[in-house]
């Protein structure tokens, strides 16, 4: 008796060492993203809103720059309902959104084996998928901290996250076939508007999802059902981006130099798009093998020593011998499909452009989400293999392997800590830009009050300069550069003929 008691002490300590670790790294990025505030892009859209308001700032956007409706909706909406005061709340709001729908995605993953489990597996496990994108994004502050790279590349995933709770939850479908089917295709037609990347990750992961159907007849009728759904509002999606005006006109910004002729064939896309998902997951794997570590290792532990409650031993054969062997099997080549298909739009724009062209960095963090995300439900299942051919006593060796993952976890808990401390290090940086921006702020609405239009501001901190300006983690600021697009939108924002920053 005692030793069962020693057993499930241990295992709820380390499940909250676990939990505090990692929900200490996401917090972390919440405290870092209070500090943001506009630069770059954010002030042409701001300043748009002003002009034109809501509906003509969607109007200006869909012909005059680009197909993203979605994008440029959510971002004309925070700009009317918060203008420059709702950055700083960004982060976290989508950081807290994103751990709960994919909490509730993951819920029926996590019941496979636990069926009266309860949410802590579930949130565990989103909150690991999600503090090791963040951990390996290259540019967190552009991907996350940035109000114009959040809404464009966070947002969606958030979306994606409720389409997945709804596709595992067949009984859904059955009480409300319609309901479901209508939510489905809002979803994906919404998500596929936020950016080309998303968009195209989306369709790929419909289209794989609807050839499993096919290929295996006992999947449910209602899972084929929700994603024909989502599939026709991703087509939807992807046809507004292709119509949009503004494609044409942005693409006539580019420098004649630099645009080649079209390619002849797809396999120069195909090829730029393997290399790029290549390049991405080795970036990932590389500079953070600590956070790959964790992300492989503690799902699998933690769930090898859960406390078996309502699982028969039938079920857990069928789930080892079945769902876990076809997911470990196909799901490492699924998932680098979809990285692929991701970068498959940026592919697009490299075979044009003649001196080479790489993906942006900011635009990684989705690759990142779909590798973690594969790696750490690979990770859930090999626990819930090991837990139960432990527990039938099938196989020594494989009781060896669990008590040794045991060990080797207690040293990776540090590693979420860690990822606090490099982020919590960005403090000192962000809080001068904070304050430099504010006080920025203030004289300019100042200067307006008084009457004046051509206003001389100091320049807040920068980062890093070169040829063209000064830069805040890649984002382009208001300075003395003439011809710097960031002052004329800034000057639009606030409503003056011009703004220059010394």
């Amino acid at each position: 008796m005692s030793e069962l008691l020693t057993e499930r002490t241990t295992r709820v300590n380390l499940a909250v060492v676990a939990l505090i670790a990692v929900s200490t790294a996401l917090v972390a990025h919440s405290y870092i993203g209070f500090f943001s505030r506009f630069a770059s892009d954010d002030y042409c859209t701001a300043g748009i809103v002003e002009k034109h308001g809501f509906f003509g700032a969607q109007k200006y956007w869909f012909t005059q720059w680009s197909g993203r409706f979605s994008f440029t909706a959510a971002i004309s909406l925070a700009h009317s309902i918060g203008g420059s005061k709702l950055p700083p709340f960004i982060p976290g709001i989508l950081i807290v959104c994103w751990v709960i729908t994919s909490t509730w995605a993951l819920a029926p993953i996590i019941a496979i084996a636990f069926p009266t489990g309860v949410i802590t597996g579930p949130f565990l496990l989103a909150e690991i998928i999600i503090a090791s994108t963040l951990a390996t994004t290259p540019t967190i502050y552009e991907s996350l901290y940035w109000e114009t790279g959040a809404t464009t590349y966070i947002a969606p995933l958030i979306l994606l996250a409720i389409f997945v709770g709804l596709l595992l939850r067949p009984t859904l479908s059955e009480s409300m076939p319609r309901t479901v089917m209508v939510i489905s295709a809002g979803l994906t037609f919404v998500a596929g508007g936020f950016s080309e990347t998303y968009a195209a990750l989306q369709m790929c992961g419909l289209a794989l999802g609807i050839v499993a159907c096919v290929a295996r007849r006992q999947i449910s009728r209602k899972v084929m059902s929700v994603l024909v759904a989502g599939f026709a509002g991703s087509i939807l999606s992807a046809a507004v981006f292709l119509v949009a005006p503004g494609n044409e006109a942005r693409i006539a910004t580019s420098a004649a130099e630099t645009i080649n002729e079209p390619p002849k064939s797809w396999l120069a896309l195909i090829q730029l798009s393997i290399r790029f998902a290549i390049d991405s997951i080795l970036g990932s794997v590389w500079a953070s093998r600590p956070t790959n570590a964790l992300a492989l290792v503690l799902p699998a532990v933690l769930v090898s020593k859960m406390e078996r409650r309502g699982v028969t031993r039938s079920s857990e054969t069928s789930i080892r011998d079945k769902k876990i062997k076809t997911w470990l099997v196909f799901s490492p080549i699924v998932g680098f499909v979809l990285i692929m298909a991701s970068f498959a739009p940026t592919a697009y724009i490299a075979a044009y452009v003649r001196e080479g062209y790489r993906p942006q960095p900011r635009l990684v963090v989705t690759a990142n989400f779909v590798f973690f995300s594969v790696a750490c439900i690979s990770s859930y299942l090999i626990g819930v293999f090991l837990r139960t051919s432990s527990s039938t006593g099938q196989s020594l060796a494989l009781r060896r392997v669990g008590q040794l993952l045991g060990f080797i976890v207690l040293p990776l808990l540090l590693i979420p800590f860690n990822n606090a401390r490099r982020t919590l290090a960005l403090a000192p940086t962000v809080r001068a830009y904070a304050a430099g921006w504010d006080a920025q702020d203030r004289d300019i609405r100042a200067a307006k009050i008084e009457g004046l239009s051509q206003l001389q501001v100091h320049a807040v901190s920068s980062t890093s300069r070169n040829s063209r300006g000064n830069f805040y983690f890649g984002l382009r600021l208001m300075d003395s550069t003439p011809g710097n697009w960031v002052n004329g939108c800034a000057a639009e924002y606030y409503g003056v003929e011009s703004i220059n920053a010394q």
